[in-house]
């Protein structure tokens, strides 16, 4: 059944249509829902009372409302759905109930006017775009159990001068704050461990901020366009936390890592398709996990004597790297280092090196000869599995266990020789290796203390 009163169209506790030239929307007491779209003809709406029956605000159901100045919601509001209140671009202010659990995606996205909105504790969720655009912004305070802030959330807001993030916070979306050219006061949390691409990125206000060692994740380009000072600078389109390399630009093409850096953290270039060159200075220990992952216009890569440690995965992908140097005090090479990397024709394993991880090399198929020095005990599953173009592996007399697959189908494969000293061989260490002689083949035997595969 339906009804209409003052303009507004019912339909049991649901109000779901008005007339396109309402100008006050006044609700009835018990309506519990304002449908999908219901006031979105309403281009002379001004102001809006809602009852505390209200539970829910559809999505769209007041958008592009370009007059609505002023809007008092109700007490009992649970959720705002997605674009609710988009483009109402005279909207001054917005005070939102206790109790509200969702603000949907773009609910007050191009609210140009609105300069305060207050986000109650009980707001667990924040959609992207929830407040994108909203240029009128001057301070915002998020809520003390919000979790993460959806991509975009604040895009452009260029008024915004001051963030207060709650200590509960995990992560920043993606552009979360981008363009926030006023911004010039924010903390990070200590407990946040995840910051999208660019989520700061054209903040040209910002200099100073200090990045909370809980972070595990930083995106790319996070701090394009910041001039941040202190302990948290940009160089030449890299970022530095002290003496750690934790970012860098998405389009840089050449890397000069500056002098004292210790660390480069994990996946500071990782798919950065423009990355052509990078220079390592010889203050750097340690390159972290993916740093290089996905670098298809990466062609050389020099790793300085002075790192000790590369992590996983740290030039999978890297489909253009040709020439290769490890450093010399390198003990393991870990596990997918340097897989899928189909043009690596050479790789000069250094003699300090005891462990080969698993898929260290798998799918090099241009590598055509490897020579393992006698250092190295383990070569783990599959490590170079996949090299379609390797014909001679010389295998160290000092070898204690070969994984399995170790060189599973490398087609053209003809030498290899499992020194008498090895403990442990794998199961199908040789298979598919169709030109190795069999008397290679019959060396491959079940492990004399019945241990399984070398993973």
């Amino acid at each position: 059944m339906t009804a209409w009163i003052n303009g507004i169209k019912y339909a049991h506790n649901c109000a779901i249509s008005a007339d396109a030239d309402l100008r006050h929307a006044v609700i009835r007491p018990g309506t519990v829902r304002i449908r999908a779209g219901a006031f979105s003809r309403c281009g002379s709406l001004e102001t809006l009372d809602l009852p505390d029956s209200v539970t829910a605000v559809e999505e769209r159901a007041f958008a592009g409302c370009r007059q609505l100045r002023g809007a008092r919601l109700s007490a009992g509001l649970q959720t705002i759905g997605t674009d609710a209140f988009s483009g109402c671009s005279s909207l001054l202010s917005a005070t939102l109930p206790e109790g509200l659990l969702s603000i949907g995606e773009g609910a007050f996205e191009e609210c140009a006017l609105l300069r305060g909105i207050r986000i109650p504790d009980s707001v667990t969720s924040l959609g992207e775009y929830a407040c994108a655009g909203c240029a009128g912004l001057r301070a915002i305070k998020l809520p003390a159990g919000l979790t993460s802030v959806g991509g975009h959330a604040f895009l452009r807001c260029a008024g915004l001068k001051s963030v207060r993030l709650p200590n509960s916070l995990v992560c920043l979306g993606k552009r979360a704050f981008a363009g926030c050219v006023s911004l010039t006061d924010v903390s990070l949390p200590s407990g946040l461990k995840h910051i999208d691409n660019e989520a700061f990125a054209g903040c040209s206000g910002l200099r100073y901020l200090d990045l909370p060692d809980s972070v595990i994740q930083l995106g790319r380009g996070v701090f394009r366009g910041c001039p941040l000072q202190g302990s948290l600078c940009r160089e030449a389109g890299l970022t530095y936390r002290k003496d750690t390399l934790i970012g860098a630009e998405p389009a840089l093409n050449a890397a000069v890592i500056r002098k004292g850096t210790q660390r480069i953290a994990d996946g500071v270039f990782q798919y950065n398709d423009c990355l052509q060159t990078v220079t390592i200075p010889d203050s750097v220990r340690e390159i972290g996990r993916e740093a290089f992952a996905g670098c298809s216009g990466l062609k050389v890569l020099s790793i300085p004597d002075s790192v000790t440690e590369i992590g996983e995965r740290v030039c999978r992908g890297c489909v253009n790297l040709r020439e290769l140097k490890l450093p010399a005090g390198l003990e393991m090479i870990p596990e997918a280092a340097f897989e899928g990397c189909v043009s690596l024709a050479s790789a000069e394993i250094t003699t300090d090196v005891k462990e080969i991880g698993a898929y260290a090399f798998a799918g090099c198929a241009s590598l055509r000869e490897i020579v393992i020095p006698d250092s190295v005990t383990v070569i783990r599953k599959g490590a170079f599995s996949g090299c379609g173009s390797l014909i001679k592996a010389v295998l160290p007399e000092g070898l204690a266990r070969l994984g399995k697959d170790a060189f599973r189908n490398c087609g053209k494969l003809a030498a290899a020789v499992i020194p008498d000293g090895v403990i442990s061989v794998s199961s199908g260490v040789f298979c598919g290796c169709g030109r190795l002689s069999s008397d290679a083949q019959a060396a491959v035997r079940e492990p004399e203390d019945g241990g399984g595969e070398t993973h």
